[in-house]
């Protein structure tokens, strides 16, 4: 009989008179992955905290290793065997890998410590799961893969029964959550549970045993190995089907280049995009993404070669860019919501109308797309999907040469990854050129006119969206894409 590590029953959790998690029922087995698909951001953060933590709850029980821990009547605030690998670092980034795997956890009582000791420990665990890294190395400059691999470690050398991951697919390319998986695979079978949680379907069948669908803070569906494909589960999600397309461009003049760009990280690296179209660049293993951002945003400059925009100098004017978290950098809470729209429009036109004259203008053009929302003067009190709104429709007005958007889904549940794709297919409908930098495809073929293929900080492939999908086929990549 299998044991259980994990069971949640009923399990309702408020927050100052507000129901985060509904009547929670669902239970994980040792050696078990399983999955939980986020259709909405309600509830995931509070789930996860109550996992982690015995915090108080309204209703329900929860037993963690088949011991009762929580439960309506009494809440001791305790934290479970768990730990979560997601975005952010958990990590000292002037402290060794050794460090950080050993003397970092809880527990770890040494004072006298012999380096070479454990560092020839991390050399034994590194070998087991086949990833050559130096244990003394700092981990200040680690790879996406490699700091996820060393949360690994430390959390199964601390004993961890559960670890939680979050949105991999967010920060990690197709080759690096393969390879990622691999190493979660391996400690599964020596007897770890783990929690793999996704908005992104795909993602989950690839990997788990069973996947339990959260939507606004209540489990609506558990499926089975034998369930777990888009047939069984389209009819609980949203479908991006109801896009308004506009046929996919002839290839139009080139509008924006890298013509035989090298720096420290790339090199000889060229290529174009064309007018018109909205160009995906996918780094397969992440090895060039950060530094054609850079080179972009003009945090740095190429030892030889050019970055060009129509034939000449890039212009700062002539191009956009909305980065992977665009909230924080790019919504302004002391202006209006129409004044935040035409923040860059202020620029390009010279003051040659009068601002108020402006607002008008746009708020009559946009309210078609808008609604009355477009008439709020506090923006603090908008629902997320509104702020992105603002975003797009910005450049929407301003109408740039050349777009970049940055990640665009990774920071987005189901229902927001809809409304940010509707967006980019509003910009394309307006003849704007879009480039999209990602590191994983996802639902972004739904926008897609062509998709530049990137491995080992090289250009692979170049293809058409329909021919992506033979690529895809063909290369076996199709299941981890």
């Amino acid at each position: 009989m299998k044991k259980e590590i994990l069971r949640m029953e009923n399990v309702t959790r408020q927050i100052e008179g507000i129901t985060y998690l509904n009547n929670i029922n669902f239970h994980i087995f040792k050696d078990e992955i399983m999955g939980l698909l986020t259709l909405n951001s309600q509830g995931e953060h509070q789930l996860v905290s109550l996992i982690s933590q015995n915090l108080p709850i309204q209703y329900g029980r929860i037993y963690f290793d088949d011991l009762l821990v929580n439960s309506y009547a009494h809440s001791d605030m305790t934290r479970n065997r768990v730990s979560l690998i997601g975005a952010g670092s958990r990590l000292v980034n002037n402290l060794t890998i050794s460090d950080n795997i050993f003397v970092l956890r809880r527990g770890f009582k040494k004072w006298f410590i012999k380096r070479s000791v454990l560092n020839l420990q991390v050399q034994k665990l590194l070998e087991e799961i086949n990833i050559e890294m130096k244990p003394g190395r700092q981990v200040k400059g680690l790879s996406s893969l490699e700091r996820c691999t060393v949360e690994l470690l430390r959390a199964v050398t601390a004993g961890s029964e559960l670890i939680i991951l979050n949105n991999l697919s967010s920060f990690f390319s197709t080759v690096e959550l393969r390879k990622f998986l691999d190493i979660v695979q391996f400690f599964r079978k020596e007897g770890i549970a783990f929690l793999y949680i996704s908005c992104d379907y795909k993602e989950l069948i690839q990997a788990c045993h069973r996947i339990a669908i959260l939507d606004s803070g209540k489990i609506i569906k558990i499926l089975p190995k034998k369930e777990m494909s888009a047939g069984h589960i389209s009819p609980y999600i949203i479908s991006f089907d109801s896009l308004t397309m506009m046929e996919s461009p002839e290839a139009g003049s080139s509008i924006f280049q890298f013509e035989n760009v090298s720096t420290d990280y790339i090199e000889n690296l060229s290529f174009s995009i064309n007018k018109g179209e909205c160009t995906v660049i996918l780094d397969m293993n992440n090895s060039g993404l950060q530094e054609i951002i850079a080179l972009i945003l003009g945090e740095k400059s190429p030892l030889q070669g050019a970055v060009l925009c129509e034939g000449g100098k890039e212009s700062a004017q002539n191009i956009g860019i909305i980065p992977a978290d665009p909230i924080p950098g790019q919504i302004f809470e002391n202006f209006s919501y129409a004044e935040n729209i035409c923040f860059f429009t202020d620029v390009k036109i010279k003051k040659s109308i009068s601002r108020k004259k402006l607002l008008k203008s746009v708020i009559n053009e946009y309210e078609p797309f808008i609604g009355p929302e477009i008439h709020t003067k506090n923006i603090s009190e908008l629902e997320l999907s509104s702020l992105y709104n603002i975003v797009y429709f910005r450049y929407h007005l301003y109408h740039p040469k050349i777009l970049f958007c940055i990640q665009p889904l990774a920071q987005a549940d189901m229902y927001l990854r809809r409304h940010i794709l509707g967006l980019i297919q509003k910009l394309k409908n307006k003849g704007i050129t879009i480039v999209i930098l990602t590191v994983s495809i996802s639902e972004l073929m739904d926008v897609a006119d062509r998709v530049l293929i990137m491995k080992d900080a090289k250009m692979i492939k170049d293809c058409r969206n329909d021919e992506f999908l033979l690529f895809q086929s063909h290369s076996g990549e199709q299941n981890s894409i």
